[in-house]
């Protein structure tokens, strides 16, 4: 089998992954280490917010993921020296924070940085080992990524739940364990540098910017993916930046149930996301995509029923989205790949990101106008909060794109 020689190849790209979400986990504003750490050192939640947002913005850069790929003519020198940025971004970002104000704008410029590289390296590393993986099995071994991830949420959240809990008021231990992101980010590198280059298709990646908003509208059904995915990510992101903070400072979970509840989520999602690749290969990524974008959008607006007195269906709502959620990732990145041209593959994914990117940021600023407008007039709706509000507003948006993917499935079906 000519895939068969490439083992050794698809085992070190998933070590990177390994090594990226492990950083990850320690950056994001809304996971539990770095959310207490920013409450800690008193930022308000329109900041973090906010930091939310800059990250979401910064998926506009991955237009320029071809350009850098013909610059570099090698898609591992760019992945490589993108990690080197967007790494040495992250690890400014805790000092960077304690210089006041004129450091929370440095905090947002690093995080725009840091991700900006994240996202641009990414586009280039999937173009880069989807050629080491049979596509008749690309399913089940993007599975195996997913598979990875959940294990590093599974096990950063039951210990640092507790620990968070244990030591949420001692700045060092903070700092001290920023340091992991260092230690990662090496064999994040490392592991790139063991994969071999492919160079195919890359005078194909010279092309102009503006050919990368062109050329992808010519496509009816990528458009009309690229609908979907937009209205889905407005939905996602108008409530999602809200989650952690709602549920530990708003409802008073702890953080060490808000862990446990994670990772026992992760748990099912590693068993899951063997099962809903092999149902995405047997049964297409369709109809898989449809079922579980119903299913998490429904739950996304119960959360809104998540309350003081009602908090024990947090941890039943929350693993069930986590099970949705294994299987519409999974399908998703599936069907984006059913309608993309396989030569310039990278300027279609450059073209999702940036689009999806913007929205992605003006989803959660509308969130804050309308929590600020809401808390301000003190409005109410069934004695629902505005973080309430805000949840059923996203879930039903989410419930409107499916829609939109029902209507791609019918045409790309008829082809």
């Amino acid at each position: 089998m000519k895939y068969e020689k490439f083992k050794s190849e698809r085992k070190n790209f998933l070590w990177a992954v390994f090594g990226e979400y492990v950083i990850e986990y320690f950056i994001i504003p809304t996971v539990i280490f770095t959310n207490a750490f920013l409450v800690l050192i008193g930022i308000p939640i329109d900041k973090i917010v906010m930091i939310s947002s800059v990250i979401l913005l910064s998926h506009v850069s991955q237009v320029f993921a071809s350009k850098i790929v013909f610059l570099f003519n090698s898609r591992k020198k760019s992945v490589i020296t993108l990690s080197i940025i967007s790494y040495a971004s992250f690890i400014m970002i805790p000092f960077a924070l304690s210089f006041g104000d004129i450091g929370f704008f440095i905090t947002c410029i690093l995080y725009f940085i840091g991700f900006s590289a994240k996202f641009i390296k990414t586009s280039i590393s999937l173009d880069w080992i989807i050629n080491f993986v049979d596509p008749s099995k690309s399913a089940r071994y993007f599975s195996k990524r997913n598979i990875i991830v959940n294990s590093i949420s599974m096990i950063y959240n039951i210990l640092f739940g507790f620990l968070v809990d244990k030591f949420r008021d001692n700045i060092m231990f903070f700092y001290i364990s920023f340091g992991i992101v260092l230690f990662f980010s090496i064999i994040d590198l490392l592991s790139y540098m063991k994969i071999p280059d492919i160079k195919d298709n890359i005078e194909k990646n010279n092309v102009r910017i503006i050919d990368i908003f062109k050329i992808p509208l010519r496509n009816k059904n990528f458009v009309i993916y690229i609908i979907f995915v937009c209205v889905w990510n407005f939905g996602l992101y108008l409530s999602q930046p809200y989650y952690t903070y709602y549920f530990v400072d708003v409802i008073g979970i702890s953080y060490v149930i808000v862990g446990a509840v994670i990772s026992i989520t992760n748990l099912f999602k590693i068993f899951m996301g063997g099962i809903w690749g092999k149902l995405v290969d047997l049964k297409g990524c369709f109809r898989i995509i449809i079922l579980t974008s119903i299913g998490f959008a429904i739950i996304n607006s119960l959360f809104s029923f998540i309350s003081i007195d009602g908090w024990i269906l947090y941890p039943f709502l929350f693993l069930l989205q986590g099970v949705c959620m294994i299987g519409f990732n999974i399908s998703k990145f599936n069907v984006s790949l059913s309608l993309i041209p396989k030569d310039i593959r990278i300027m279609f994914m450059n073209f999702e990101g940036f689009v999806t990117g913007v929205v992605s940021f003006i989803a959660p600023q509308i969130s804050r106008g309308l929590m600020n407008f809401i808390i301000s007039n003190k409005i109410t709706f069934l004695n629902f909060s505005g973080y309430q509000l805000i949840f059923i507003l996203g879930g039903s948006i989410q419930l409107l794109a499916i829609i939109i993917l029902i209507i791609l499935n019918k045409k790309a079906h008829k082809h």
